[in-house]
């Protein structure tokens, strides 16, 4: 899984307005491979690739709020499709 803690803003005011600095989204994929060549992307808006909960992304996490990992990508190497 991957964490980051939220950008904290600059002062208050006007200044402090103009200077503030916009957010940090990261984000996690995973991307499964087959003979060198790239088959499925988990993660954005592809959660289950597989369509059998093989390979799971945990959702978009666009804040870095809260406990934890805030992006997890889960793989079940015997239940992935044998080529």
């Amino acid at each position: 899984g991957v964490s980051w803690d939220p950008t904290a803003g600059s002062s208050g005011g006007v200044l402090g307005k103009l200077r503030r600095k916009q957010g940090t989204d990261l984000d996690l994929i995973a991307v499964a491979m087959q003979g060198g060549d790239p088959v499925r992307l988990a993660g954005l808006d592809s959660l289950d690739p597989m369509g059998n909960g093989s390979l799971l992304h945990s959702g978009d996490n666009q804040t870095g709020h809260g406990d934890g990992d805030d992006e997890t990508v889960t793989v079940e190497f015997a239940r992935l499709p044998s080529a």
